[in-house]
């Protein structure tokens, strides 16, 4: 038994990235407990991970090693917020850590929506002003916890997400006389892609484009569609290197890991400020381009058609910029100067 235990909640393709890049980094120093029975047991999906029943059933486990290892008087560490909700009264929330990019109301309150202030959220507004310690990894989750909960400043501390850039560390490929440009997305219409293809036709004219996603809308004429890839398998480390524009038109994501994925494999990227690890990982104009909505990405990739030099500039810098700054010996130690400090 290490002497902190990391609880994380792998409910959808973002969250298992990040529960594998908490393991890859920190696997000398906690251990790992998964908020999901089904996950634990290597069976379940995204759907049923996210019921209530599930939630009911995941519980019991949940609190039992909580328990364990607060009555020993160890750390306890959160990926989100709902593993801590439901294993309230099971651990000293004085001797706890939550790590976060994402809320229920945090949606709502990126769009400016009335927030709806259920039992949940008045049970995770009082755990969350209880809770000594919040690495917060955006910005802009900083203002939704205070804002929208009550949270002090006092309590927050900022820190970038767990990344794994070692795993896509892929030199830029020279640039083509027509460029390639990718999208990867599963929620398709958040993040982006129907812009694609209503635009698609003036695309084509200057790009190649491959779309990487389940949605079927992306299935059509001129377009490399790609259904589903294995993550950080050989075939995904491909579609990197092969290609050298990635466009990412997204409305609204809490952090957006496949930014930095792209990042590490030296593409240049085109963004919206509301995918917020583009506030950490973009100097916009020198390592990519962040715009202020989902419609602006389709002119700025349009821009780059005839700029070839600015494309290989954007690679080159995004490359650098990311191995220098997020490599996993840095990440660790800020993660662990944090957690300790």
């Amino acid at each position: 038994m290490k002497n902190i235990l990391c609880i994380t909640y792998p409910i959808d393709m973002g969250n298992i990235t990040l529960e594998n890049n908490l393991k890859y980094l920190f696997s000398d120093n906690m251990d790992f407990f998964s908020f999901n029975q089904k996950n634990n047991l290597g069976h379940g999906s995204f759907f049923e991970q996210r019921s209530l029943s599930h939630k009911i059933i995941s519980t019991a486990s949940l609190r039992k090693i909580l328990k364990s290892y607060s009555s020993k008087n160890k750390k306890i560490i959160f990926n989100s917020i709902g593993p801590a909700t439901w294993g309230y009264g099971a651990y000293n929330i004085e001797n706890c850590i939550l790590m976060l990019d994402w809320t229920r109301s945090f949606q709502e309150f990126i769009f400016k929506k009335e927030i709806k202030k259920d039992i949940v959220h008045i049970l995770q507004s009082y755990i969350l002003k209880k809770i000594p310690k919040i690495l917060c990894r955006t910005d802009k989750i900083m203002e939704n916890l205070a804002t929208c909960y009550g949270v002090k400043n006092s309590q927050m501390q900022r820190i970038p997400a767990p990344l794994n850039i070692e795993l896509f560390n892929i030199t830029p490929r020279p640039t083509p006389n027509k460029p390639k440009v990718l999208f990867i997305g599963g929620d398709f219409e958040r993040k982006g892609g129907s812009l694609l293809i209503d635009n698609l036709d003036m695309i084509l004219k200057k790009f190649d484009l491959t779309i990487v996603t389940q949605d079927k809308k992306a299935n059509v004429k001129g377009v490399n569609y790609i259904d589903s890839v294995s993550y950080g398998s050989s075939l995904h480390k491909k579609i990197f290197n092969d290609h050298d524009i990635f466009i990412f038109p997204s409305k609204a994501d809490p952090y957006g890991m496949v930014i930095a994925e792209a990042a590490s494999a030296g593409l240049a990227i085109i963004t919206t400020k509301s995918t917020f690890s583009s506030e950490e990982l973009i100097q916009s104009g020198k390592s990519g381009i962040v715009v202020d909505e989902p419609k602006d990405c389709i002119p700025a990739l349009m821009q780059l058609s005839n700029n070839k030099s600015s494309i290989e500039n954007f690679k080159y810098n995004i490359y650098k910029q990311t191995h220098l700054n997020f490599s996993k010996t840095k990440i660790r130690d800020l993660y662990m100067r944090a957690i300790n400090g």
